[in-house]
């Protein structure tokens, strides 16, 4: 009864409500009709990338572009082509990758190419790194046809995916790994062949472009299964999954959080030396590598939304806001740590000006070494005292435990 009256005769809020539910029949016509859409081979092959990183052998490089446009993949990257391959001067790839091309030479010359990985990777929502093995065991190892179906499952869903090659020489380095959700490794026979001990030390090796060629023909088929059913609806918007250079956004944010809560971050570096052991020190920007790199395997670990990941950017935010609103010298964080620091050496009966560093006219080395000693028995009690407090989620670093001691030692955290 309602639904047949005029609009205009209609109170405002029963005209809203018909509003949202027209709207919400547009909504199911419309997705119905994404649902039945069917995608061809090559529509899905367009959102498949082949991205060769440092690649070094003109002919293999000729041959993948063969390759590619034999099998559809026609989105060839190329991440710092060797010398050999591209002349750095002109641009021009070598007569020999032209050759090998054969009548692929159009893709060489349409090919992108990136000073880095990441760029390579920008736009792509889910990576695969070709590799022997997984480097970290947290990532999952697919075979081709696997990581072919999983691929196109994606490219169906609206993403964009890259298959990642490293250099004929070295494979990929780890922060290229990094980058990928998951690893390809070609399964070879050499686990059943009794032979196996006969020629390159037991191993069985493929060329560059005869692991490319195995990938790009199980896309093709995977292609055309896909086209041969409905595909679900393009995800878009928040529902999309990130894409490399957000995902890198992302990591460098978390990164940034984790490093705004070191403790006695801001405290002298040039005591660094102060108990005459700079190599015994942490690496900062080793230790950002670290960080970074670990945060990267989390984040593609999994195949997260630009919806899910808006937690995790507002989190690194805000920890970075509060880092920024810390008065002047100590934050809240590092008072409250020297406290606790304080309390669990009185406790554990230490005398912490023990390890005091000695001046520069009394540091004998008789001196430095009971210097030295006094301060590891200070960071054994710390750590015990923190792990059986409760407090082992901070996860202090040895540079940090050294920073405590040296302040507390020094009477600079009275």
């Amino acid at each position: 009864m309602l639904a047949s009256l005029p609009l205009s005769l209609l109170p405002a809020r029963s005209h809203l409500v018909l509003c949202r539910h027209h709207a919400s029949r547009l909504v199911r016509a419309l997705a119905h009709d994404a649902a039945a859409q069917q995608l061809s081979a090559p529509e899905l092959l367009q959102r498949c990338s082949v991205v060769l990183v440092e690649p070094g052998g003109p002919a293999n490089v000729g041959a993948v572009a063969r390759l590619c446009q034999n099998f559809g993949a026609r989105d060839l990257r190329l991440v710092r082509p060797g010398p050999f391959v591209v002349d750095a001067a002109s641009g021009i790839f070598a007569a020999e990758a032209v050759e090998y091309a054969v009548s692929a030479a159009w893709l060489l010359n349409t090919a992108g190419r990136h000073a880095d990985t990441t760029s390579a990777l920008g736009d792509a929502s889910l990576v695969f790194a070709t590799s022997a093995r997984a480097r970290d065991p947290s990532m999952r190892v697919l075979t081709p046809r696997q990581a072919a179906a999983e691929a196109l499952a994606n490219a169906a869903s609206g993403g964009r995916v890259a298959f990642l090659f490293g250099s004929e020489r070295t494979g990929l380095a780890n922060e290229d790994m990094d980058l990928a959700h998951a690893v390809v490794a070609i399964p070879t026979a050499v686990s059943h062949d009794e032979n196996a001990g006969i020629g390159a030390g037991g191993k069985y090796s493929l060329n560059l472009s005869h692991a490319v060629g195995i990938l790009v023909y199980e896309l093709l088929q995977a292609a055309e299964d896909s086209a041969s059913q409905s595909v679900g609806v393009q995800l878009q918007g928040d529902d999309a999954a990130l894409d490399t250079n957000v995902r890198s956004r992302l990591v460098a944010d978390l990164t940034a959080a984790v490093r705004s809560l070191d403790v006695l971050r801001d405290d002298d570096d040039d005591k660094a030396d102060a108990y005459g052991e700079i190599a015994a020190q942490e690496d900062v920007s080793a230790r950002d590598t670290h960080d970074m790199r670990a945060l990267a395997r989390a984040v593609s670990g999994a195949t997260v939304s630009r919806r899910g990941a808006k937690p995790l950017f507002s989190l690194a935010r805000r920890v970075l806001a509060l880092a920024r609103l810390q008065p002047a010298g100590h934050g809240l964080l590092d008072e409250h740590v020297l406290r606790l620091s304080a309390s669990a050496l009185r406790n554990a009966g230490i005398d912490v000006t023990a390890a005091a560093p000695p001046s520069q006219q009394e540091a004998t080395p008789a001196a430095m070494a009971a210097a030295r000693e006094a301060r590891d028995e200070c960071v054994r009690a710390l750590r015990s005292a923190f792990r059986d407090g409760g407090a082992a989620e901070l996860n202090l670093t040895k540079r940090e435990l050294h920073r405590l001691v040296y302040v507390l030692s020094t009477k600079k955290g009275e």
